[in-house]
């Protein structure tokens, strides 16, 4: 079961993960593929990360920059932490179904801009349309999708698994 919330961070905090997230002093780190290493090295399946937190350590410097979401999600233990940003396609390209973990956890995946692209989970057969300032709250284990955006320069989501 997917739940959706919009305007989720306060305004003020929402607009300070912008300018980091969107600026030009952030640290971005290209992959090949999406979904897994095998896949077929399609022009448009690619994407660059920024990780943040792995089982069991903190990644990033700008680790702290989370830490108001990771209260309000009421996070007692993290497992992975990741920032996706998608370059705009001539059209919107669907990653491969994918599980972020192979068990049950919670995850939640903040939309940092509106563009066209979503989220598709399998179960429910439902779209979330990528929204600024809108979370989804799912389980890790459950199977679903990126894509990218053709309408806007790029998509940037924040991924959070945890307990």
């Amino acid at each position: 079961m997917v739940k959706i919330e919009d305007n989720y961070l306060d305004k003020d905090y929402f607009k300070s993960l912008e300018q980091v997230f969107f600026g030009n002093h952030f640290q971005w780190y290209f992959q090949d593929t999406v979904a897994f290493k095998e896949e077929d090295k399609n022009i448009d399946n690619f994407y660059f990360v920024h990780q943040f937190y792995k089982y069991p350590r903190i990644l990033s410097d700008r680790f702290d920059l989370l830490e108001p979401l990771l209260n309000k999600l009421g996070a007692k233990a993290l497992v992975n932490i990741k920032i996706n940003m998608y370059p705009k396609t001539e059209q919107i390209f669907k990653h491969n179904l994918h599980k972020d973990q192979n068990y049950d956890v919670k995850s939640a995946l903040l939309y940092l801009n509106t563009c066209n692209g979503y989220t598709y989970f399998k179960e429910g057969d439902k779209k979330v349309t990528s929204v600024a300032n809108r979370i989804a709250h799912f389980n890790s284990g459950k199977e679903h999708h990126s894509t990218t955006t053709s309408n806007q320069r790029v998509r940037i989501t924040l991924n959070i698994n945890y307990f």
